[in-house]
């Protein structure tokens, strides 16, 4: 149990059980959406998702892609130790993760070319965005955490 105790105080350690939980979600399919002709599965990845995430923000107004350079931010704020830094960037990276949960109920199709007629709706988020949701608030929560076990000295 010690051991556990030290390695949540460690925020080295929680910076890269971070890092890997947003490399995992990279790997896996974060959108599963459906074609509107053939009602075949369209998976995306979160790696897919990374790269080409701007043009949702572009062209649907999609704000969840920005949630990676605020998180970006918050993880070296998070390993410098400035815990304050951290749930300042931390709170803007939630808000725009969160904006991801628009896909739900914002649009009712998204075009995969100029024609119109090949497009995609949204279905459901997967494992990928779950896991990129958890890589995201775990630097917040541990600098809240580290903030109220030494208030007077981190920060």
């Amino acid at each position: 149990m010690s051991r556990l105790k030290t390695l949540i105080q460690d925020r080295f350690f929680i910076a890269k059980i971070s890092f890997a939980l947003y490399a995992i979600s990279l790997c896996v399919p974060a959108l599963h959406m459906t074609h509107v002709n053939t009602r075949a599965a369209y998976y995306l990845f979160g790696s897919g998702l990374l790269l080409d995430g701007i043009w949702g923000l572009v062209f649907y107004g999609l704000y969840g892609w920005l949630a990676n350079p605020f998180y970006l931010i918050t993880m070296i704020f998070f390993l410098l130790g400035s815990y304050r830094a951290t749930i300042t960037f931390g709170c803007f990276t939630i808000l725009l993760m969160l904006t991801t949960f628009q896909l739900y109920f914002q649009h009712d199709k998204f075009l995969l070319d100029e024609s119109g007629g090949n497009a995609v709706v949204f279905s459901n988020l997967t494992i990928g965005s779950y896991i990129w949701f958890l890589s995201l608030l775990l630097p917040f929560c541990f600098a809240l955490y580290y903030l109220k076990k030494k208030p007077g000295s981190i920060g």
